[in-house]
Parts: C-alpha cells; sequence; structure tokens
C-alpha cells in the first residue's frame, strides 16, 4: 500500500494517504519516520478510503506497539488521529485500533473526510 504523506508545519498536520493492498510495515514506517522528524505530536488525518485489502486485528499489534514505544518521555503527547475510511471491513479494524490507542480518545475514525478534517481543526487550532 503506497502511503502519500504530506506534512504541514504551519498547521501542525500530517495527512497520510494509503492507496492499494493494505501492508503493516509500511503503516510502521510512516510512524517511526513521524517520531523521527519531531511530528508525533502533531495532528494526523489518516485517509484509507483507496486502500484494498483488509488488515485484521493482528496487523494491529506491531502498529499499536510503535505507538506505545513512542510514547514515553516529555515531548511524546502523541497529536490527535482522524482515521477516513469507507469500506465497513477497515472501518471497523480502525473503530478498534481507535479504541485500543493511547491516550483514549486521540483517535476517531470518520466516514467523510470533510469532518475528520473539522474533527482536528478542533483539537490543533492554528
Amino acid at each position: 500500500m503506497p502511503i502519500d504523506v504530506v506534512r504541514d508545519a504551519r498547521r501542525r498536520r500530517i495527512t497520510a494517504t494509503g492507496q492499494g493492498e493494505f501492508r503493516a510495515d509500511e503503516v510502521i514506517d510512516v510512524l517511526r519516520k513521524m517520531r523521527e522528524d519531531d511530528a508525533w505530536t502533531y495532528g494526523v488525518l489518516v485517509d484509507l478510503r483507496l486502500m484494498t485489502g483488509e488488515p485484521t486485528i493482528r496487523d494491529l499489534g506491531p502498529i499499536m506497539q510503535i505507538t506505545a514505544d513512542a510514547g514515553s518521555g516529555a515531548d511524546s503527547t502523541r497529536g490527535p488521529v482522524a482515521i477516513v475510511a469507507t469500506n465497513p471491513v477497515i472501518y471497523g479494524i480502525s473503530c478498534a485500533y481507535a479504541a485500543m490507542s493511547k491516550p483514549k480518545g486521540r483517535a476517531e475514525v470518520f466516514r467523510d473526510r470533510e469532518d475528520a478534517e473539522r474533527w482536528l481543526d478542533e483539537r490543533m487550532p492554528l
């Protein structure tokens, strides 16, 4: 799944758009890069509407681990994460991810991109 990542330093937002078949290793690479680039506290919009394939709950383990590992230290408070998904299975898996994410309430799942962007804007005002 190629992931197109756009960083907007002024808005403190990362937009990650996935296309094609889901691959957990590519998601982990994006998370590691965010941490390395001091963008962990940015708001993140993850658009999965063009993603194919269906991640499993098992795929979430390594992704949850890297977010937990990155969550230590004074500058480690994770920014809010808005996930946009329209495929029912991907939406459900995304909801499971949001429910397991820490800190609680920092991840939310949407079917509409505009709703996701509005939610992020409320949590990361300019």
